[in-house]
């Protein structure tokens, strides 16, 4: 009673988190819900919107719950701890950071990075070296100068900090001299940037300056840099990285793209009055007037495959502007441009951010005044949420409380838990307050206003939880935070992360760097899977369709796991019907028609039947007839015909109308007894693919060489007796070994070695003493030695067992083939440089392709070799469905290993028994050979561990 008490508690919470006066639409309030929290820092709280005096204040957010604020105090950013409730964590200290002042905050677990000037190094005048060096009369009283810097800080150390500029004291902010170099530094303006972060690096977009020579003297440029630097503090090489972006910008805006991952930056700039992307001065995005214009920041849209971004810029004529919303691709001019707000004559201010599942929040100021907003004045600020993917109104527009304080520089910042904060200067001067925008329904706290949801069920029944979330990097990972912040508050152990529906060119992705961003959480969570987005699993069955009209199949039930991706109603003539069946854009579709209609039944029993006849396959269509169910009913003989037939047929008791209604709003869902869905999905992490490694993996090395050399050394005795005694075969393979080391670029080219050695020996006897003074004959001899080696190398005796196991191979992974016949199944990767043509017929009938050394360039472990082998598999593969077995550790599995291929080791001297997944190794083994899927002694096992890998991919997602 307890439990179902707990349920209904949880279903009513979905509307009790709005308003009882507000409805909800897309997951939101109609009228956004607003907290405000009044924070004392117990210092003074520095703000100020004059681009020159710039100082402002920065909120970011934690992945476990709570915040990190930033604020300039004197000399110092100071940085504190809020909780989930915006309260002072207590047992964290105040951070003091040195910084002049500072643009923008990045949070984590363990500590923060800011963004912010110190003084140059430069000495001289103001820390910028001789001002005589400059054109024109130097500014009186000085200016200072100022370098830009990222400093990370763990707790209350500072780890690094990175200068972001040039000017140093070799290289002052004025240059050396009125014809010195070019310098990057921070003068007396544009004192603002923002951070974006891709899991792994931090990207600075920032406001600068370049010391030029011009004339013979040094002037000054304003405009705008953008560097990466890495968790060690280092700039990192970066191809959306640049020295000098926008010239005169007025703001500068910056995010990471997870779907190109990639940066993608905007600013405002005077070149040709626009918006535009710094590293494309082709392109303009959004033309502006300068006095008009202001600029938000950059959200990515809710299409995965667009590929563009929503912003906020306020624009117009002087001194009245309107603030827009506009649709861009980073390549040319925004394709929607939507108007926001208008209510007052001047609205300017905006501010954009990412909010919930699909929302965006907009916020904006107002005022009756005109030209820029000034502090004190007469501003009023407006939010409200829009859809992100098509930019309209989700929420009312609703007034914030005059307490809060706006800044055009600041930032609005998304949250884990889909809520959006903005932080402002307090009532008072050592205070601040936290403006939050929460999320209005449909997040995986839904509940939580009645003290019951997910994490709490889960306590109560005393049970762990597996957490799900959808798409990819960024929005999973927040999703994922919120219900790990509300797990760990109840006390509820997480057994691991299951990310559903991701792009598929993504997995590779995300199944490297979301471990690493799970990390940050402070506990070995497991990422257990990840499903990619396959768009058949939603395509409904015959099966659904019995299930949704609670009837049964006319014809055979064998077809009712038939699949369909898409549903037309018959109205017309059977003429128009049939030339629908034959055209390929009507495959796989699933026909609704009425009861009556005898001539299209007929018309579909016959080209099924006749499809089936001419390709030997079944025909993918499917018809459903309809009628009410006290007039319509199938006629005797047509019933007579359908019951015979093999293409799936449904009969729906109800009218043409009402079952097409029910279709149209149908959503499939997964079925484990659905035979093809579990197939379609196995296919996705399958192996379907397998290479091999040649020497000690499919025969013995050491005797195919010695056999291999032993006829070299046979042939230079009988051509070239003088040399082979010069040169015994020890002697030989020492200077070989020599030669391959003294030539690194040729370390992998065994051809080149052993030819050049051999031209080498020739030279110390002498060609003219050996008949080999014409060129002609030197290189016909080369070959022939290399040939008499060749021959025997690519003669192998193959393992026992190595021809079973390749036609075991084939007919397991034909099963998990949707390719085209001729896509291959087995190939090899090697070091190598025996000849396909010489191996047994068998090996060459099996083996689709041979990727060596020689031919790429490079060997194993490189990673260029494996991405060789990759290429010839169809782009449809993935890496994990891929396998490589090799006997050697480094090169083979460890380097198969980092190329995102599975592994199999091949290891005859494992006295273990064979582990045909990592599971069935002890945990030191697993430990120490982490790199290994599995492990074997002998390589005809390969097809028990492929048969076991794929055997576990389909019982998993049955189950």
């Amino acid at each position: 009673m307890r439990l179902y008490s707990i349920l209904m508690a949880t279903t009513a919470a979905l509307l009790a988190t709005c308003s009882t006066a507000a409805t909800t639409k897309a997951g939101f309030c109609a009228k956004p819900r607003v907290r405000i929290t009044e924070v004392d820092v117990g210092a003074a709280v520095e703000n100020s919107e004059d681009e020159v005096g710039l100082k402002v204040v920065a909120i970011a957010s934690l992945p476990s719950g709570g915040s990190r604020i930033a604020f300039q105090s004197g000399d110092n950013v100071i940085v504190r701890e809020l909780d989930a409730n915006d309260k002072l964590v207590s047992s964290s200290a105040a951070v003091k950071v040195p910084f002049n002042d500072f643009g923008d905050l990045h949070a984590d677990k363990d500590g923060f990075v800011l963004l912010g000037t110190r003084d140059a190094q430069g000495g001289g005048t103001a820390n910028c070296g001789n001002p005589s060096n400059l054109c024109g009369t130097a500014p009186n009283p000085p200016t200072p100068c100022y370098d830009m810097y990222m400093v990370r800080y763990d707790g209350s150390k500072e780890s690094w900090a990175t200068k972001l500029t040039s000017s140093s004291s070799s290289l002052p902010p004025y240059s050396t001299g009125k014809t010195g170099a070019d310098v990057y530094m921070i003068w007396w303006y544009a004192h603002h940037g923002r951070l974006a972060y891709n899991g792994k690096d931090w990207a600075a977009y920032f406001g600068a300056a370049i010391s030029t020579s011009e004339g013979g003297c040094i002037n000054i440029h304003q405009g705008d840099r953008m560097k990466v630097v890495d968790a060690s503090g280092k700039i990192a090489t970066n191809s959306d990285s640049f020295d000098w972006g926008c010239s005169h910008s007025g703001y500068e805006r910056i995010t990471y793209d997870n779907r190109t991952s990639s940066f993608a930056s905007i600013c405002k700039t005077d070149n040709n009055n626009r918006i535009m992307p710094p590293n494309n001065w082709d392109a303009t995005i959004y033309p502006v007037d300068l006095a008009a214009s202001n600029l938000g920041d950059i959200v990515q849209d809710g299409d995965a495959s667009s590929k563009k971004y929503w912003a906020t810029v306020s624009n117009g004529e002087g001194d009245n502007a309107a603030v827009h919303l506009i649709h861009f691709g980073l390549g040319g001019a925004a394709t929607e441009d939507i108007k926001l707000g208008g209510t007052d004559a001047n609205e300017r201010a905006p501010h954009l951010a990412s909010i919930g599942s699909g929302g965006m929040l907009a916020m904006w100021e107002g005022s009756s005044s005109g030209g820029d907003l000034v502090e004190g004045g007469d501003r009023t600020i407006y939010a409200q949420v829009l859809d992100s993917t098509s930019g309209k109104s989700i929420s009312d527009k609703v007034t914030v409380d005059s307490s809060v304080v706006g800044n055009r520089y600041q930032a609005l910042k998304s949250f884990p838990d889909g809520s959006v904060a903005y932080l402002s200067k307090g009532k008072t001067d050592t205070s601040v307050q936290v403006f939050t925008v929460v999320e209005g329904t449909g997040h995986t706290g839904v509940g939580s206003i009645v003290d019951c949801n997910n994490a709490r069920i889960a306590a109560e029944l005393g049970v762990d939880m597996v957490l799900v979330a959808n798409g990819g990097l960024g929005s999973a990972f927040d999703d994922l935070a919120l219900n790990y912040s509300m797990c760990k508050v109840h006390g509820v152990k997480i057994r691991g992360v299951i990310l559903n529906k991701v792009r598929r060119d993504r997995v590779a992705m995300l199944r490297e760097y979301f471990p690493k961003a799970m990390k940050l959480w402070g506990e070995d969570v497991p990422l257990i899977g990840i499903v990619p987005n396959l768009p058949a699993l939603s395509d409904p069955s015959m099966l659904d369709f019995e299930g949704l009209f609670k009837t049964q199949m006319l014809t055979s039930r064998s077809r009712r796991f038939q699949q369909y991706s898409k549903t037309t109603l018959v109205t017309a003539g059977l003429r128009r019907f049939l030339s629908k069946l034959t055209s390929s854009e009507f495959d796989n579709t699933l026909f609704v028609t009425h009861v009556s209609r005898n001539d299209i039944i007929l018309g579909f029993l016959s080209h099924a039947q006749t499809f089936e006849l001419t390709n030997g396959i079944p025909y993918g269509g499917g018809l459903i007839l309809t009628g009410s169910p006290s007039e319509d009913q199938p006629q005797d003989y047509l019933m007579n015909i359908i019951k015979h037939a093999q293409a799936p047929m449904l009969y729906v008791p109800m009218t043409t109308f009402a079952a097409m209604e029910k279709i149209t709003h149908f959503t499939a869902k997964f079925n484990p007894t659905d035979e093809n869905r579990v197939h379609t999905l196995s296919l996705s992490v399958a192996v379907r693919g397998v290479t091999f490694d040649l020497d000690d993996t499919l025969w013995c090395g050491k005797t195919v060489i010695h056999k291999a050399t032993s006829a070299f050394h046979a042939f230079l005795t009988q051509e070239t007796p003088q040399l082979a005694e010069k040169f015994p075969p020890a002697v030989f393979d020492t200077l070989l070994s020599d030669f391959q080391r003294s030539l690194p670029d040729h370390a992998h080219d065994y051809t080149f070695l052993r030819k050049y050695t051999l031209r080498y020996c020739v030279e110390e006897v002498g060609a003219q003493n050996l008949q080999l003074g014409d060129a002609i004959k030197l290189e016909t001899y080369l070959e022939e030695a290399f040939q008499a080696f060749l021959v025997p190398r690519s003669q192998p005796d193959l393992f026992d067992g190595v021809e079973q196991l390749f036609q075991g191979l084939e007919m397991e992974l034909k099963a998990f083939h949707t390719g085209t016949d001729s896509a291959p199944l087995l190939g090899v990767i090697t070091n190598g440089n025996c000849e396909m043509d010489g191996l047994p017929k068998y090996f060459q009938d099996h083996m689709s392709f041979m990727v060596s050394a020689e031919l790429v360039g490079t060997p194993k472990p490189s990673r260029v070799i494996f991405d060789a082998a990759v290429a010839k598999f169809p782009a449809s593969y993935s890496r994990q469905h891929l396998v490589h077995v090799g006997d050697h550790y480094e090169c083979d599995v460890e380097g198969a290993k980092r190329a995102g291929l599975r592994t199999i080791w091949v290891n005859a001297m494992w006295s273990k028994p064979d582990a045909l997944t990592q599971a069935d190794l002890t945990k030191e083994d697993a430990e120490q050979y982490a790199a290994a899927d599995a492990i074997v002694k002998e390589v005809s096992a390969v097809l028990s561990v492929v048969k076991r890998w794929n055997m576990l991919a389909k019982t998993s997602l049955k189950e």
